[in-house]
């Protein structure tokens, strides 16, 4: 376009041909790009955390739709399992979705999201590490060992210690 201006022709007036004329008004404003909390329905993740506390479903969408990102790699992070991180991506959405209105926003929302999405995880991991044993398997181990109070080591293991 310098030749445009060579010639006293205003550079705005002239059409671009080049290959990137297209694509310019295909991107969004650049406000769009450099702002990520800017929501795509042109409210404020603020705005959107009020209205969602308030039950907005367009509101909670905007949220999803900011967040739903990074929570779903914290999940893969800490499980290393893509389909249980979409489940506990999932999961931590729903508890938002019931807990949005305890947000008091003492810490940003992200941060507080963040936590949500934690606890989500680490409760299904304790969950899933808790095997379950039925009662008279346990009984029969008690009785098999002798009843032992809290604290009290092996008795084989006392008896070679020298006690």
């Amino acid at each position: 376009m310098r030749p445009a201006r060579k010639q006293g022709i205003n550079p705005q007036a002239v059409q671009r041909t080049d290959t990137y004329a297209a694509s310019d008004q295909l991107r969004p404003e650049k406000g769009d790009l450099t702002d990520p909390r800017q929501a795509q329905a042109g409210i404020s993740e603020a705005e959107a955390i009020e209205k969602a506390k308030q039950g907005d479903a367009q509101a909670f969408e905007v949220l999803y739709n900011l967040h739903k990102r990074r929570v779903y790699s914290l999940c893969l992070r800490m499980t290393a399992n893509a389909a249980e991180a979409e489940d506990l991506t999932q999961e931590a959405f729903l508890q938002l979705y019931r807990k949005i209105a305890t947000f008091r926003g003492e810490s940003a929302f992200s941060t507080w999201l963040h936590r949500l999405a934690v606890n989500v995880v680490l409760m299904r991991l304790r969950k899933k590490g808790l095997s379950v044993v039925p009662l008279e398997e346990t009984t029969e181990e008690r009785s098999r060992r002798g009843r032992c109070k809290a604290g009290c080591f092996d008795r084989p293991a006392a008896t070679a210690a020298g006690d």
